[in-house]
């Protein structure tokens, strides 16, 4: 029997030959729709380059994910812990990564296309909570492009988040006030409870678990106030006393939601979410990282447990609030109550023979007992300062500083009102300032030094916010360790800081315009590169222009066998203010030429080395943490200029220009002296016509003299002069203002005498 010829073996071929094209057309199918291009753009904020916030950033299951939007796609990669980079994350992005392609717009939501596997689509709506901050509603996976978006969607716990944003990304909280949390419970991501300790010691202990502080002020943020190591979560990375900002904020099943940052510009990330009760806060439940659970996705309407969360957090309860209007101890109802209290705190005492107790004890008896007396003498703050200050910060943000005869307000700590607790401790441009709140935050108080170096110019410092237990002493509450910031212990690279002084402008003001007062071991003119690796010349100090500095970036190329030169437009920067204080760089702060609003901030690190600050952290500070390269002073920086760079073509262009610009000056100058001669000789012409031409050639001649002489012979030659020239002010004006070119010495009484000089 021949075998191959069987009709069975005939069947079988035909079904293998079917089934192998079968599987040829699925494996074009599935390259198809790998290699399919988006259909559709996702929105325009999601774009990681302008006009969207950046890449974006999230987590999942405890790991790190980026994801880059381009048009319709987005692609997922992972960032990963790099001990071979110093401890930094790493970005990685596998060969097979991962992409979302955007197949269909329905309204706001999309259809997508998952870029790798099999081919499967799901639908995406991407929910704005802020700037910083977007949510994505997702539905079920499916085969069937089509009908995607007609499933039930779901909202992710999962927040992406524009690291790029997230330092100026402030939004109000879901509460306002200060509130005692006398529970707290922490939880596994197994809902395991895992820390019992942070209880109340005794009944004696009137100290709350945690202290919860919110929006005291607008858009101030969180701060967390533990009583004790015990009370501070593990895997939270938190201090004893932790600022938190809100970054975005929502309600969603009568709860608020809230993407919390530490305040110091480390990308740490927290949510919390706040369940309310009659109008009262009934509980606070913090997750330790960014992901924001529903309540409704811990556990099913049976009581089951429904879903595992994939972050450890903390439960918090058992809240109360008090106002206070009066700088008394909180924790003490009234300092009525203050002998029961001692009883109740030396009773403690004796059982424990807790040294650090008793100081408090006594901290609470002297404020409780001088407040019962009096509250403090309203103070004038110097009339000086007493204005609208405009503060700039990184990315172009403003707030205004309002200094009034008797109060400050301030935009992060509310309304200070000026006090002293002894006249006698009254010092000149130093405040002390006392904020009382009616929203259950506790009383606050600062300490403020202050001057106005020019006029319209404001130069000050801030204390740290002092609370209770403070001592009601001037001297106490300046003291230099309270203009000491601590660090965050478990940032290795945090350290202890001094508060910095700030530079702010007067609102609306008007700024005189003046001569240039730069380090003498500057040069006039010099090349330079800037952190951008663009070259260019920079002039500091020049007779023509003596209010003013210049820039201009130049680019160098090969033509042929000829180096030709690429100039940009120069930038003109006027001088407002000198700052030489012991404590920083020197320094000169301009006004941007056709930029009103526009105040530059020039540190002179040493002769190489120029640092220009576009904020009002005008301080050394500021300025190393530039040259150190650490993350959170970058934002301020405009410049950092690296003079000569060491390029001879650059450097020989930027000397011909400056003399170029030298002899056009010259040219200019003999001009408007050859036109006063005439003058000279017009006026004088009904008297005696030679008296008015010797004038001139006595104006030339002595014009001449200044384009060399030093100015003490300028000087000199004046008194000789001014009786008889005494009209030719401009060429007077022109050469003092030449002679001081070639000096750092500069007479600030021409201003006074020569009003009609020639003006740059």
């Amino acid at each position: 029997m021949n075998i191959g010829s069987s009709p069975l073996v005939r069947i079988a071929q035909v079904l293998c030959l079917f089934s192998f094209l079968l599987s040829v057309r699925q494996c074009v199918r599935e390259g198809d729709y790998r290699r399919k291009h988006p259909s559709c753009n996702f929105p325009s904020f999601l774009q990681s380059k302008d006009p969207g916030y950046g890449d974006w950033t999230w987590k999942y299951g405890g790991a790190t994910h980026v994801g880059k939007v381009k048009g319709g796609v987005y692609t997922i990669c992972s960032k990963v812990y790099s001990k071979e980079s110093s401890g930094q994350f790493e970005e990685t992005c596998p060969d097979n990564e991962k992409s979302r392609i955007c197949v269909k717009q329905h309204g706001n939501k999309y259809a997508v296309q998952h870029g790798e596997g099999r081919p499967k689509f799901q639908c995406i709506e991407f929910i704005v909570r802020s700037r910083t901050v977007i949510q994505l509603a997702l539905s079920d996976i499916d085969v069937n492009e089509s009908t995607i978006c007609n499933h039930n969607m779901t909202v992710d716990h999962s927040p992406w988040i524009s690291v790029r944003y997230s330092l100026q990304g402030r939004v109000n909280c879901p509460f306002i006030g200060g509130y005692n949390f006398h529970e707290t419970h922490e939880f596994s991501k197994d809902h395991q409870l895992q820390r019992t300790d942070c209880k109340r010691s005794s009944s004696l202990d009137v100290k709350p678990s945690v202290r919860i502080e919110s929006d005291c002020v607008d858009k101030e943020g969180i701060k967390l106030l533990f009583r004790d190591e015990k009370c501070v979560p593990d895997r939270s990375y938190f201090t004893l006393e932790q600022r938190l900002v809100c970054v975005a904020s929502w309600e969603m099943d009568g709860h608020g939601f809230s993407v919390l940052k530490k305040d110091k510009g480390e990308f740490a990330f927290y949510c919390i979410r706040v369940e309310f009760k009659d109008g009262q806060i009934s509980k606070i439940v913090l997750y330790l990282d960014w992901e924001c659970y529903r309540a409704t996705d811990l556990s099913s309407p049976d009581g089951k447990v429904r879903l595992g969360y994939s972050t450890s957090y903390v439960e918090i309860t058992h809240s109360e609030k008090h106002l206070f209007s009066i700088p008394c101890k909180p924790g003490i109802r009234s300092c009525s109550d203050l002998k029961q209290h001692q009883r109740r705190q030396h009773h403690h005492q004796q059982q424990h023979h807790h040294q650090q107790q008793h100081h408090l004890a006594r901290s609470d008896v002297d404020t409780c007992q001088y407040c019962l007396n009096n509250t403090g003498f309203t103070c004038d703050v110097n009339y000086m300062v007493v204005n609208t200050w405009t503060v700039r910060e990184p990315y172009s943000l403003m707030y205004n500083l309002s200094i009034f005869p008797t109060s400050v307000a301030h935009p992060n700590l509310g309304n200070l009102q000026c006090v002293t607790f002894d006249p006698r401790q009254q010092v000149a441009m130093r405040s002390i300032l006392w904020g009382v709140y009616e929203n259950g935050c506790y009383p606050r108080f600062m300490c403020m030094y202050y001057d106005t170096p020019y006029t319209n110019i404001l130069r000050y410092r801030l204390s740290n916010v002092l609370q209770w237990p403070v001592s009601l002493n001037d001297e106490d509450i300046c003291h230099e360790l309270n203009f000491v910031t601590q660090p965050d212990f478990h940032d290795p690279k945090d350290k202890y800081e001094e508060s910095p002084w700030h530079i702010a402008f007067a609102h609306n003001g008007y700024f005189r315009h003046r001569i240039c007062i730069i380090p003498s071991w500057l040069p006039d003119s010099v090349s330079f590169v800037d952190h951008r690796n663009r070259t260019g010349c920079i002039t500091f100090r020049s007779r023509w222009s003596s209010k003013r500095i210049s820039l201009h970036h130049v680019d160098k190329y090969q033509n042929g066998s000829y180096i030709e030169f690429n100039h940009d437009q120069s930038q003109n920067f006027y001088c407002l203010a000198a700052l030489s204080f012991l404590s920083t760089y020197k320094t000169s702060i301009t006004q941007t030429a056709g930029h009103v609003d526009e105040f530059l901030c020039w540190m002179y690190i040493d002769s190489q080395t120029v640092i220009v600050i576009r904020t009002s952290s005008c301080n050394k500070q500021t300025a190393d943490g530039i040259l150190k390269r650490e993350d959170k002073y970058l934002p301020h920086l405009h410049w950092l200029l690296r003079l000569d760079t060491g390029d001879p073509d650059i450097r020989d262009e930027c000397q011909r220009l400056h003399h170029d610009q030298e002899v056009r000056w010259q040219e200019q100058l003999w001009s408007e002296v050859y036109t006063t001669s005439g003058e000279g000789d017009r006026r004088s012409n009904s008297r005696n016509s030679s008296q008015g031409a010797l004038y001139g050639h006595l104006g030339a001649m002595f014009l001449s003299l200044c384009i060399t002489v030093s100015v003490f012979q300028v000087v000199d030659i004046l008194l000789t002069f001014v009786q008889g020239v005494h009209f030719y002010r401009k060429t007077l004006t022109a050469c003092i203002r030449t002679a001081l070119g070639k000096t750092t010495l500069h007479l600030h009484f021409i201003d006074k005498f020569w009003p009609e000089r020639i003006h740059c």
